[in-house]
């Protein structure tokens, strides 16, 4: 095909940039929720058109929060903002504020969606402790959408959150308080991905196949919920040799709410797409800034 030029690039060399990619540059975006059952919820630190949040599944944000149908109460819960002990902040109403961009039907299964939501961070102290550890927020507004057509092949991809099974007591007396410790996991992969565009309130969906219970997969992604579905570009110049390979910056390109059940070692993840958080979710931020002017 003209334009194309195939190339052969050792593979370890491909695994390194991913895994610098993985740990140095998305885990900082992670956020971890930890509810008082010992349950998770996942979602991503992001800056949102001016407004600086969580990005995150509608049903974790209200078992946060609690609905505005009474559906939910809220939950005590700790926000984990760093990977080292006393660094969970209580999460309330005073701190952040609910913004739900859609919210899947009473009666419907989980998998079906919209179950998407934005936590705005009002209180100053809390944004000045999250950005003085390692965690950093991923500009939207900054960000190109990922390009639709790239969505149906195989790609990169990127994985994130946190999940129940990795919850583990390390010291029943640490400070006065107990320590236990979770997983900021990233798991990243060549995956294959079904994307579907609806018409619907510009909400979108994309379904990944991933690893459950091996190369370091979890079994069951209970926890995940909220979390960011990422692509990682890569490019090889092919001017040098040995061809060298960079990362490109990766791209929030969704966000994770339901899985399958297992089949044959595999899952699959659905969640929203680039239209729900570059599109619907700018459109559910302009209304709530116009119904509490």
């Amino acid at each position: 095909m003209p334009g194309l030029i195939k190339l052969r690039v050792k593979s370890q060399l491909v695994t390194d940039q991913i895994k610098h990619v993985a740990d140095k540059i998305i885990k900082r975006h992670t956020a971890i929720f930890y509810f008082e059952d010992q349950s998770i919820g996942s979602g991503t630190f992001v800056n949102a058109w001016g407004s600086k949040g969580i990005l995150t599944a509608n049903h974790v944000a209200e078992r946060l929060f609690g609905s505005s149908e009474g559906l939910f109460g809220p939950s005590k819960s700790l926000l984990i903002v760093a990977e080292h002990p006393d660094k969970g902040v209580p999460l309330s109403s005073e701190l952040a504020e609910h913004v739900p961009v859609g919210r899947t039907g009473q009666n419907s299964p989980p998998e079906k969606g919209p179950d998407l939501s934005f936590l705005i961070i009002r209180d100053q102290h809390l944004l000045e402790k999250i950005q003085t550890v390692e965690k950093a927020f991923f500009d939207l507004d900054v960000a190109p959408p990922p390009l639709h057509p790239i969505l149906n092949t195989k790609v990169w991809w990127g994985i994130t959150g946190t999940f129940d099974d990795s919850f583990g007591r390390v010291d029943a007396n640490h400070n006065g308080v107990p320590l236990s410790k979770l997983a900021n996991f990233v798991g990243a992969g060549n995956f294959s991905c079904d994307y579907n565009s609806t018409q619907e309130e510009d909400f979108d969906y994309i379904k990944i196949k991933v690893p459950a219970g091996h190369f370091e997969f979890p079994h069951n992604y209970n926890g995940i919920s909220g979390g960011g579905f990422w692509l990682m570009p890569m490019e090889v110049d092919p001017n040098e040799y040995p061809h060298s390979v960079r990362h490109r910056p990766p791209i929030l390109t969704g966000v994770e709410f339901a899985q399958f059940e297992p089949d044959r070692g595999e899952r699959v993840l659905i969640g929203h797409g680039p239209n729900s958080i570059y599109i619907r979710l700018k459109h559910a931020l302009k209304q709530h800034v116009a119904l509490r002017a």
